[in-house]
C-alpha cells in the first residue's frame, strides 16, 4: 500500500482546503510530495497544488519555485503543460512578468 500514500494524503489536502484548513492541507500536501516515489503525475499535482496556494497567498517566490518543481515533474505531453499560463489579474504586458511579480532572476 505503500506506492498509494502520496494520493492518500493528496485527498487528504483537498479534505483540509474545503474545511478552509489551509495549514493542515499544506501539511498533507507536502506529506503527499514526500510519499511520491513513483508516481511522477501526483508529485506534480501536489506541487502545483502547493504553488497554487502560495499564489494565493501572495507568496510568489515560493510559487515561483513550487510551479517550477511541478514542471519538473509533469509529463511532456500533459494538457496543463501545453496551455496557456493564468496570468495575475492587473497584469498589463507591458513589463517582464517576474519584475511584475517582484520574483528575482534564477540563479542558472
Amino acid at each position: 500500500y505503500k506506492d498509494y500514500w502520496d494520493q492518500v494524503y493528496y485527498e487528504l489536502a483537498l479534505i483540509s482546503l474545503s474545511e478552509n484548513n489551509r495549514i493542515e492541507a499544506r501539511k498533507f500536501l507536502h506529506k503527499s510530495v514526500d510519499n511520491s516515489t513513483t508516481n511522477d503525475d501526483q508529485r506534480a499535482l501536489s506541487y502545483m497544488k502547493i504553488a497554487e496556494l502560495d499564489y494565493e497567498d501572495e507568496a510568489y517566490v515560493n510559487s515561483k519555485f513550487f510551479y517550477d518543481s511541478t514542471m519538473s515533474f509533469m509529463a511532456k505531453n500533459d494538457a496543463l503543460k501545453t496551455s496557456q499560463p493564468r496570468l495575475p489579474s492587473g497584469y498589463d504586458g507591458k513589463r517582464p512578468l517576474t519584475t511584475a511579480l517582484r520574483i528575482p532572476p534564477s540563479p542558472v
